[in-house]
């Protein structure tokens, strides 16, 4: 579920206490999203302390595809024995 998507851009609110610049870079969130939503072109964090406001965009070009991330996630579940365990707790109600 996603935050708010408007003219293309899928917006994402986050609280958090500091903020540095490219504190989301490592993310797996914005490639999923764009992913998932093809009409959308950019990903931006709306990241807030409680009196600032901070954005981090993303635009698709300068996004890695979700892909390979979830295949290393697969590979890394499989090679610790937790594929199964993962799959009966992330069943779809």
């Amino acid at each position: 579920r996603l935050d708010c998507l408007k003219a293309g851009v899928v917006y994402d609110i986050k609280f958090s206490k500091s903020y540095e610049k490219g504190k989301y870079v490592d993310s797996t969130q914005h490639p999923a999203y764009l992913e998932l939503i093809p009409l959308a072109n950019q990903f931006t964090y709306l990241v807030s302390n409680g009196s600032m406001v901070w954005r981090e965009t993303y635009r698709r070009d300068e996004t890695p595809a979700i892909e390979p991330i979830i295949a290393d996630f697969v590979s890394w579940l499989e090679a610790n024995e937790l594929l199964d365990l993962y799959k009966e707790k992330w069943v779809a109600a």
